[in-house]
């Protein structure tokens, strides 16, 4: 999915049917947009706001027009809103602005946080938080971030053992 083109279109749909938008997102789209990764995606993940029914029928659209499929712009990860680091909205980041639609992504430390997230769930993720290239006290932040997402006692070990490989590929031991 080539986001800009993607935002592009969606920016156009809004614009016709005299919407305004401003979406938050995170995720793969967001280090997309950002140019952190080059990887494809197949969604965009939006935290914030909850998506109307007049949006997701102009996604709708766009989506058949593009190939897209069902669902590809989402809440997906919500349920983050609450849970990200205090002041999050303040660390956004513009990365696509239209005549009738703007989308920022949540900062680079909290990407870093959901991306460790997501990697210590799924080794999948891992890739994308090494290409957001983390400070040593970055990794520390989102490790302790991290950590307060799950009570399990081998949460932990996991999270230890993502952030090592982490380090090894960063080539930091």
């Amino acid at each position: 999915m080539d986001t800009n083109a993607v935002f592009r279109a969606l920016d156009h749909e809004l614009h016709t049917l005299g919407l305004q938008r401003d979406l938050v997102i995170c995720g793969g789209a967001a280090l997309i947009a950002m140019g952190v990764i080059a990887r494809e995606t197949r969604d965009v993940d939006v935290l914030d706001p909850l998506l109307d029914a007049e949006l997701l029928e102009a996604a709708k659209r766009v989506g058949k027009r593009l190939g897209l499929a069902e669902g590809w712009l989402n809440n997906g990860p919500r349920t983050l809103v609450k849970e990200l680091p205090r002041d999050w909205e303040e660390r956004c980041t513009e990365v696509f602005q239209g005549d009738a639609l703007l989308v920022r992504s949540i900062g680079r430390s909290d990407l870093i946080c959901t991306k460790l997230y997501a990697a210590a769930c799924r080794t999948d993720d891992v890739p994308d938080l090494v290409r957001l290239k983390p400070t040593s006290a970055e990794l520390k932040f989102a490790e302790s971030w991290t950590l307060e997402r799950d009570g399990s006692e081998i949460w932990p070990r996991i999270v230890s053992e993502c952030i090592a490989e982490v380090r090894r590929r960063l080539g930091h031991g």
